[in-house]
């Protein structure tokens, strides 16, 4: 099989959709002969881009030089490139535009959710775009600002209308290189937009309820679902009243001083205003706050279920959109920066009440990690920019037969020593307490609590150790509340990594595409035990639209 610039055959079709994710060449599915043709849409910011300001005179409208003037303010600025020329037509959306035909190679992108023998959901895609520059015609790019902007690669038939064209890749850039000859953008995913600061109020500093001076410029703490054991911050030492959460919740089970549980009091409209008796504590779940009826003798603590305004986030997909659509400030992601059909797909397999205290400096990176990672569960963005979420378990009913091998075959990359024993922390304390920081009269169930980090479960089997001279032990520390949940989880991950596990890498062409992280598909090869074919899980991706090759990283 040949390849000649600008002509990319797409291969084999099917007329299968992938579950959740768009298939950019859905429509093209009745015609395995179409070539490829790529357009670029590249957004860098230009310092000297004019921009048209009005301005009024002593006698508007009969000014010499009329009403406006240009300023050179800098702006975002729309460069558009192709594979071999094209012109949009009068009617598109984007109508009678010229992409010049620079580029040599649209896109090479490398993305992968296998980190060493596990899963690392979140790590950071990169990739390259070559752009033809011998004439210099394009050196305006050298004065372009070009880092963390926007970069949109679109693929369809050579006959296709501006409009018919698909995005196979949103991202963006990460940096320009150059010589005499040619301009290579990189390319990096989406996840610049997970990697926002999580954002809570911030403390004034000017008494009551907006905290004393220690707090001034601090951020409020944030607690969503069932937390444990969860520090209080003091805002007014005076009233002895404290807050767990920037916002409604949904109740206070337990305040614990060192310790010793005290009674509940009430909730009521205004923290300031109530009255609480010694030994005793009121809320106001309206605001997160709690008060205490006398001065504690240490450390207090309570058990929380967190934030409830508008939708009750409990499971751990809940809290994980809840936060990324309200808590990331300006870049709070919206539905439709969202696969939201794999979290729902992965809420149908990571079950169960979970929960998230925020009291530090996080990103929405670090709660995606928090709240997935432990629980076998990934998250990246797709090729077409969307956040993607996805559990790990034993690959079964696949939805592709790998085809198109290349010759020089694949490539055996690690093979993965079982593990012998696997423990699923659950219920975490979010502080630990030792035997020293509690009062003389806590109970026993209470002391067996705070003073341990997480509950385990624990899965062993001696015959794997046995057969296994290094097999492992994995732990798997979660935000899970409930023992069930914590061992219907235990059951996945026993399944999951108690046997063999093979990692082959397999480079195939007229694929370009066709794969997405977390598909299912069917490897048959006349080595390695593969003769009557295996599933495998899709864990990483590379694509070359100049070679036309893709090589996947397949787990199972």
């Amino acid at each position: 099989m040949t390849f000649e610039l600008g002509f990319y055959a797409l291969g084999d079709f099917d007329t299968r959709l992938y579950v959740g994710t768009h298939d950019p060449f859905a429509a093209l599915a009745n015609q395995p002969g179409v070539q490829l043709h790529y357009l670029l849409e590249l957004y860098p910011f230009n310092e000297t881009k004019p921009a048209s300001v009005r301005t009024i005179g002593l006698f508007p409208g009969v000014t010499a030089l009329g009403d406006t003037m240009t300023r050179y303010v800098g702006g975002e600025v729309k460069e558009r490139l192709s594979d071999r020329g094209f012109i949009s037509e009068p009617t598109a959306s984007d109508p009678n535009r010229l992409f010049l035909g620079r580029v040599t190679n649209p896109l090479q992108f490398d993305t992968n959710i296998l980190s060493g023998d596990g899963f690392s959901g979140g790590s950071q895609s990169y990739g390259g775009i070559e752009i033809i520059n011998a004439d210099g015609k394009l050196d305006r790019f050298f004065a372009y600002h070009w880092s963390g902007r926007r970069v949109v690669v679109k693929a369809g038939a050579l006959d296709f209308a501006y409009d018919d064209f698909a995005t196979i890749f949103e991202g963006s850039i990460d940096n320009l290189e150059s010589d005499d000859a040619r301009i290579i953008l990189t390319i990096r995913d989406n996840r610049a937009k997970t990697d926002k600061p999580v954002r809570a109020t911030i403390y004034g500093g000017t008494g009551g309820l907006d905290g004393d001076d220690t707090l001034a410029g601090a951020q409020k703490p944030l607690c969503y679902g069932v937390v444990k054991n969860a520090p209080l911050v003091l805002v007014n030492y005076a009233m002895q009243i404290y807050q767990v959460h920037d916002g409604s919740i949904a109740a206070v089970d337990a305040v614990r001083d060192r310790g010793i549980i005290l009674d509940y009091g009430g909730d009521v409209a205004h923290i300031t205003t109530a009255t609480p008796g010694p030994s005793q504590y009121v809320t106001q779940l309206s605001g997160g706050f709690i008060r205490l009826g006398s001065t504690p003798a240490g450390l207090v603590t309570a058990d929380v279920q967190g934030d409830n305004q508008g939708s009750v986030p409990i499971t751990a997909t809940a809290i994980a959109l809840k936060v990324l659509k309200t808590r990331l400030g300006v870049y709070s992601l919206s539905s439709a920066d969202i696969d939201e059909g794999s979290f729902a797909r992965l809420g149908t397999v990571l079950t169960g009440p979970a929960g998230l205290y925020i009291n530090s400096d996080v990103t929405g990176s670090d709660v995606l990690d928090a709240l997935f990672n432990p629980a076998g569960a990934y998250w990246t963005f797709t090729r077409q920019g969307m956040l993607y979420a996805g559990a790990v378990s034993s690959p079964t009913g696949a939805v592709a037969d790998v085809k198109h091998i290349d010759a020089a075959g694949l490539r055996l990359q690690q093979v993965i020593p079982p593990a012998w024993r696997i423990k699923v922390g659950y219920a975490p304390a979010v502080v630990v307490q030792s035997e020293n920081d509690l009062a003389g009269g806590v109970t026993g169930d209470v002391q067996s609590f705070v003073t341990e980090a997480f509950r385990y479960i624990t899965y062993e089997n001696e015959n794997v150790r046995l057969k296994n001279n290094l097999a492992t032990e994995r732990v798997f520390e979660t935000s899970l509340s409930n023992v069930a949940d914590a061992q219907t989880l235990l059951a996945r991950l026993a399944a999951v990594y108690s046997v063999k596990r093979m990692v082959f890498q397999v480079p195939v062409y007229k694929t370009l595409y066709r794969y997405f992280l977390g598909d299912v598909v069917r490897l048959t090869y006349d080595r390695y035990g593969l003769e009557n074919g295996a599933d495998f899980l899709v864990v990483g991706i590379s694509d070359n639209a100049a070679t036309g090759q893709t090589v996947l990283t397949l787990w199972g």
